[in-house]
Protein backbone atom coordinates (compact mmCIF):
# COMPACT_ATOMS: atom_id res chain seq x y z
CA UNK A 1 0.00 0.00 0.00
CA UNK A 2 2.90 2.29 0.83
CA UNK A 3 4.44 1.84 -2.80
CA UNK A 4 1.01 2.81 -4.03
CA UNK A 5 1.24 5.76 -2.27
CA UNK A 6 4.85 6.74 -2.89
CA UNK A 7 3.54 6.12 -6.96
CA UNK A 8 0.92 8.68 -6.98
CA UNK A 9 2.72 11.37 -4.69
CA UNK A 10 5.71 11.05 -7.23
CA UNK A 11 3.59 11.12 -10.08
CA UNK A 12 1.88 14.30 -8.94
CA UNK A 13 5.07 15.73 -8.34
CA UNK A 14 6.18 15.78 -11.71
CA UNK A 15 3.12 16.74 -13.12
CA UNK A 16 3.32 19.61 -10.67
CA UNK A 17 6.96 20.90 -11.69
CA UNK A 18 5.81 20.54 -15.44
CA UNK A 19 2.88 22.66 -14.97
CA UNK A 20 3.21 24.68 -12.44
CA UNK A 21 4.88 27.31 -14.92
CA UNK A 22 2.16 27.29 -17.39
CA UNK A 23 -0.30 28.28 -14.52
CA UNK A 24 1.38 32.00 -15.26
CA UNK A 25 1.75 32.33 -19.03
CA UNK A 26 -0.76 34.39 -20.52
CA UNK A 27 -2.01 33.31 -23.70
CA UNK A 28 0.54 36.08 -25.27
CA UNK A 29 3.04 34.15 -27.41
CA UNK A 30 5.61 35.05 -24.83
CA UNK A 31 9.39 32.60 -23.99
CA UNK A 32 9.49 32.24 -20.44
CA UNK A 33 12.95 31.85 -19.69
CA UNK A 34 12.62 31.40 -16.21
CA UNK A 35 9.98 31.44 -13.15
CA UNK A 36 11.17 32.74 -9.55
CA UNK A 37 9.45 34.06 -6.50
CA UNK A 38 10.91 36.82 -5.34
CA UNK A 39 9.36 37.09 -2.23
CA UNK A 40 6.50 38.02 0.28
CA UNK A 41 5.54 41.00 2.39
CA UNK A 42 2.12 41.63 4.28
CA UNK A 43 0.95 44.84 5.23
CA UNK A 44 -2.12 45.87 6.79
CA UNK A 45 -3.89 42.65 6.34
CA UNK A 46 -2.72 41.90 2.79
CA UNK A 47 0.02 39.89 1.93
CA UNK A 48 1.32 40.11 -1.57
CA UNK A 49 3.88 37.74 -2.94
CA UNK A 50 5.66 38.82 -6.33
CA UNK A 51 6.83 36.92 -9.00
CA UNK A 52 9.47 37.43 -11.79
CA UNK A 53 10.01 35.59 -14.86
CA UNK A 54 12.50 36.38 -17.46
CA UNK A 55 11.49 36.97 -21.40
CA UNK A 56 12.74 36.95 -24.68
CA UNK A 57 12.78 41.07 -25.48
CA UNK A 58 12.55 39.83 -29.51
CA UNK A 59 9.82 38.17 -28.67
CA UNK A 60 7.96 40.06 -26.06
CA UNK A 61 8.22 43.81 -27.76
CA UNK A 62 11.66 44.59 -26.09
CA UNK A 63 10.26 43.79 -22.10
CA UNK A 64 13.29 41.74 -20.71
CA UNK A 65 11.14 40.99 -17.75
CA UNK A 66 7.34 39.77 -16.40
CA UNK A 67 6.32 40.73 -12.86
CA UNK A 68 3.38 39.34 -11.34
CA UNK A 69 1.49 39.93 -7.72
CA UNK A 70 -0.62 37.59 -6.30
CA UNK A 71 -2.88 39.62 -3.32
CA UNK A 72 -4.44 37.74 -0.51
CA UNK A 73 -6.74 39.04 2.35
CA UNK A 74 -4.39 37.40 5.76
CA UNK A 75 -7.79 36.58 7.17
CA UNK A 76 -9.96 35.07 4.75
CA UNK A 77 -7.40 33.62 3.05
CA UNK A 78 -9.20 34.79 -0.77
CA UNK A 79 -7.57 36.20 -3.26
CA UNK A 80 -8.24 40.04 -4.07
CA UNK A 81 -8.97 40.38 -7.30
CA UNK A 82 -9.72 44.42 -7.62
CA UNK A 83 -7.96 47.30 -7.16
CA UNK A 84 -5.87 49.21 -8.34
CA UNK A 85 -1.93 48.72 -8.78
CA UNK A 86 1.05 49.84 -9.86
CA UNK A 87 4.94 49.47 -9.61
CA UNK A 88 8.21 51.10 -10.29
CA UNK A 89 11.75 49.63 -10.13
CA UNK A 90 14.68 51.34 -8.86
CA UNK A 91 18.16 50.38 -8.98
CA UNK A 92 19.70 49.89 -5.47
CA UNK A 93 21.09 52.75 -5.10
CA UNK A 94 19.87 54.73 -8.36
CA UNK A 95 16.70 56.57 -9.02
CA UNK A 96 13.23 55.07 -9.62
CA UNK A 97 11.42 55.07 -13.28
CA UNK A 98 7.88 56.11 -13.65
CA UNK A 99 5.25 53.74 -12.08
CA UNK A 100 3.81 51.77 -14.21
CA UNK A 101 0.50 50.04 -14.30
CA UNK A 102 -0.43 46.49 -13.43
CA UNK A 103 -3.36 44.54 -14.80
CA UNK A 104 -4.90 41.64 -14.05
CA UNK A 105 -5.70 38.77 -16.82
CA UNK A 106 -9.11 37.34 -18.04
CA UNK A 107 -7.83 34.39 -17.33
CA UNK A 108 -6.30 34.90 -13.67
CA UNK A 109 -8.32 37.67 -12.00
CA UNK A 110 -6.08 37.73 -8.68
CA UNK A 111 -3.13 37.90 -10.90
CA UNK A 112 -1.57 41.44 -11.37
CA UNK A 113 0.68 41.47 -14.32
CA UNK A 114 3.26 43.87 -15.65
CA UNK A 115 6.15 44.04 -18.44
CA UNK A 116 9.67 45.43 -17.63
CA UNK A 117 12.64 46.74 -19.11
CA UNK A 118 15.63 45.78 -16.83
CA UNK A 119 18.52 47.84 -18.52
CA UNK A 120 21.11 46.11 -16.81
CA UNK A 121 22.16 43.62 -14.70
CA UNK A 122 22.27 44.03 -10.63
CA UNK A 123 19.99 44.22 -7.52
CA UNK A 124 16.51 45.88 -8.31
CA UNK A 125 13.96 46.84 -5.84
CA UNK A 126 10.41 47.00 -6.82
CA UNK A 127 8.28 48.64 -5.28
CA UNK A 128 4.20 47.61 -5.42
CA UNK A 129 1.66 50.49 -4.97
CA UNK A 130 -1.81 49.34 -3.96
CA UNK A 131 -5.13 50.78 -3.53
CA UNK A 132 -7.33 47.70 -2.87
CA UNK A 133 -11.09 46.39 -3.04
CA UNK A 134 -10.61 48.02 0.86
CA UNK A 135 -9.66 51.20 -0.54
CA UNK A 136 -6.40 51.95 1.63
CA UNK A 137 -3.65 52.67 -0.18
CA UNK A 138 -0.55 49.65 0.69
CA UNK A 139 2.97 49.75 -0.42
CA UNK A 140 5.20 46.34 -0.68
CA UNK A 141 8.81 46.30 -1.56
CA UNK A 142 10.83 43.66 -3.04
CA UNK A 143 14.33 42.85 -4.44
CA UNK A 144 15.07 41.05 -7.17
CA UNK A 145 18.85 40.40 -8.54
CA UNK A 146 19.06 40.64 -12.42
CA UNK A 147 21.88 37.82 -13.35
Amino acid sequence: MSILYFRVFTIFALLTLLISPRLFAESAPVVLKSLARIGVMSTAGVRATAYVTRLDPEKSAGATHRVRVVFVNERTGAAIEKGLVGIKYRRLYGAAIEPVWMESTPVQPEVFVADMILPQHGTYLFIVGSKLEDDKKRQFTFQYLYR
